[in-house]
C-alpha cells in the first residue's frame, strides 16, 4: 500500500517537473526500496520468508505491517519488535501499543537502550506487552 502511494506521489511529483512519464516509470520500475526498508532476510525451514524492517514509529509499524499482510494475505504474519528507547516508546506508548492489529503474533524483545545514560524513565515491557495484547487484539 505504502509503495503504491509513494509510487503515485513520485509521477506527480515528475509530472510537475515535466519529466518524461516513460522515463520516470522506468525509474520506478528499477526501484528495490532502501536499505532496512522491508528487507528480505531469505526463506529459511520450511518457506518461512523474513522480513526486516527498521521502522521505530507506531505509524510506521502499522503501515510496514499493514502492506505486508496485504503482499502475503495468505500467511502467518509474525512480527518481532524491538522498541528503540524508553525515551521514544514512552512517548508514543498509546500509538505504539495499538500498531500490531494486522499482525498474527507480536513477539517484543527488550528495549535497545540506545541512550541509556540520558534516559531516566524506563518501560515497563511486561505492561507494554500486556497492552500490545489488549489494544491491538494479538
Amino acid at each position: 500500500y505504502q509503495r503504491r502511494v509513494h509510487g503515485q506521489l513520485v509521477l506527480a511529483m515528475a509530472n510537475e517537473l515535466n519529466i518524461d512519464q516513460s522515463v520516470t516509470l522506468v525509474a520506478l520500475n528499477g526501484y528495490e526500496g532502501c536499505w532496512r526498508r522491508m528487507e528480505r532476510k531469505g526463506t529459511f525451514g520450511d518457506g518461512v520468508l523474513v522480513i526486516d524492517d527498521y521502522g521505530h514509529h507506531p505509524l510506521e509499524a502499522k503501515a510496514t505491517i499493514k502492506a505486508l499482510k496485504e503482499a502475503y494475505p495468505d500467511q502467518k504474519l509474525l512480527c518481532v519488535f524491538q522498541p528503540h528507547t524508553h525515551d521514544r516508546t514512552l512517548k508514543l506508548y498509546d500509538d505504539f501499543v495499538t500498531s500490531f492489529t494486522d499482525a498474527d503474533e507480536v513477539i517484543v524483545t527488550d528495549i535497545y537502550e540506545a541512550r541509556k545514560d540520558i534516559e531516566s524513565e524506563k518501560v515497563d515491557v511486561e505492561k507494554f506487552v500486556e497492552d500490545i495484547k489488549t489494544k491491538s487484539s494479538v
